[in-house]
């Protein structure tokens, strides 16, 4: 086995008698019966290392070869315009009754702020009321024509708990 072993090392650069003589150690070492531990392991000295691990490998450059021929591509054409959105709606039904004068009253919430509406009341968003029917309130935002509705629920209809 020592002969195994020192043949082996002498592959990795180290061809002195030190090291054949502490591969012999090591292999007379390593031959004691499995179920009985040597009085003392073999004492190896660690020879000076080449370099410093904690500084890194310096990789060689690769020779410079000729520029990659530069091509011009034509520009992008300018992303498209986003198409504006009227702002978010932050109102919700609230409740409604008729007055003595066969008047229907609608009221709106926005958080902790209740609104009375009527056709033509604008809201703080820039929405108008643009008609109140039994099934909601529809709102214009003038600057994009756009519409939207906030539903009024029937009365005959359980509400959500």
């Amino acid at each position: 086995m020592s002969h195994a072993v020192a043949e082996g090392r002498e592959g990795h650069g180290t061809d002195d008698a030190g090291s054949i003589s502490r591969a012999n150690d090591f292999a007379s070492a390593m031959s004691t019966p499995h179920n009985t531990l040597p009085e003392q392991l073999p004492h190896f000295e660690l020879a000076e290392a080449q370099f410093d691990p904690f500084v890194g490998v310096l990789v060689t450059p690769a020779p410079a070869s000729a520029p990659a021929a530069v091509v011009s591509l034509p520009p992008l054409p300018p992303p498209a315009p986003e198409r504006p959105v009227p702002p978010v709606l932050k109102y919700r039904f609230l409740g409604s009754f008729t007055d003595p004068n066969g008047n229907r009253i609608v009221y709106l919430s926005r958080g902790d702020k209740d609104v009375r509406v009527a056709v033509g009341t604008q809201l703080e968003e820039g929405y108008i009321v643009e008609s109140i029917d039994a099934e909601g309130v529809r709102l214009l935002f003038p600057p994009l024509d756009a519409r939207t509705t906030i539903a009024i629920p029937n009365a005959s209809e359980p509400r959500p708990s």
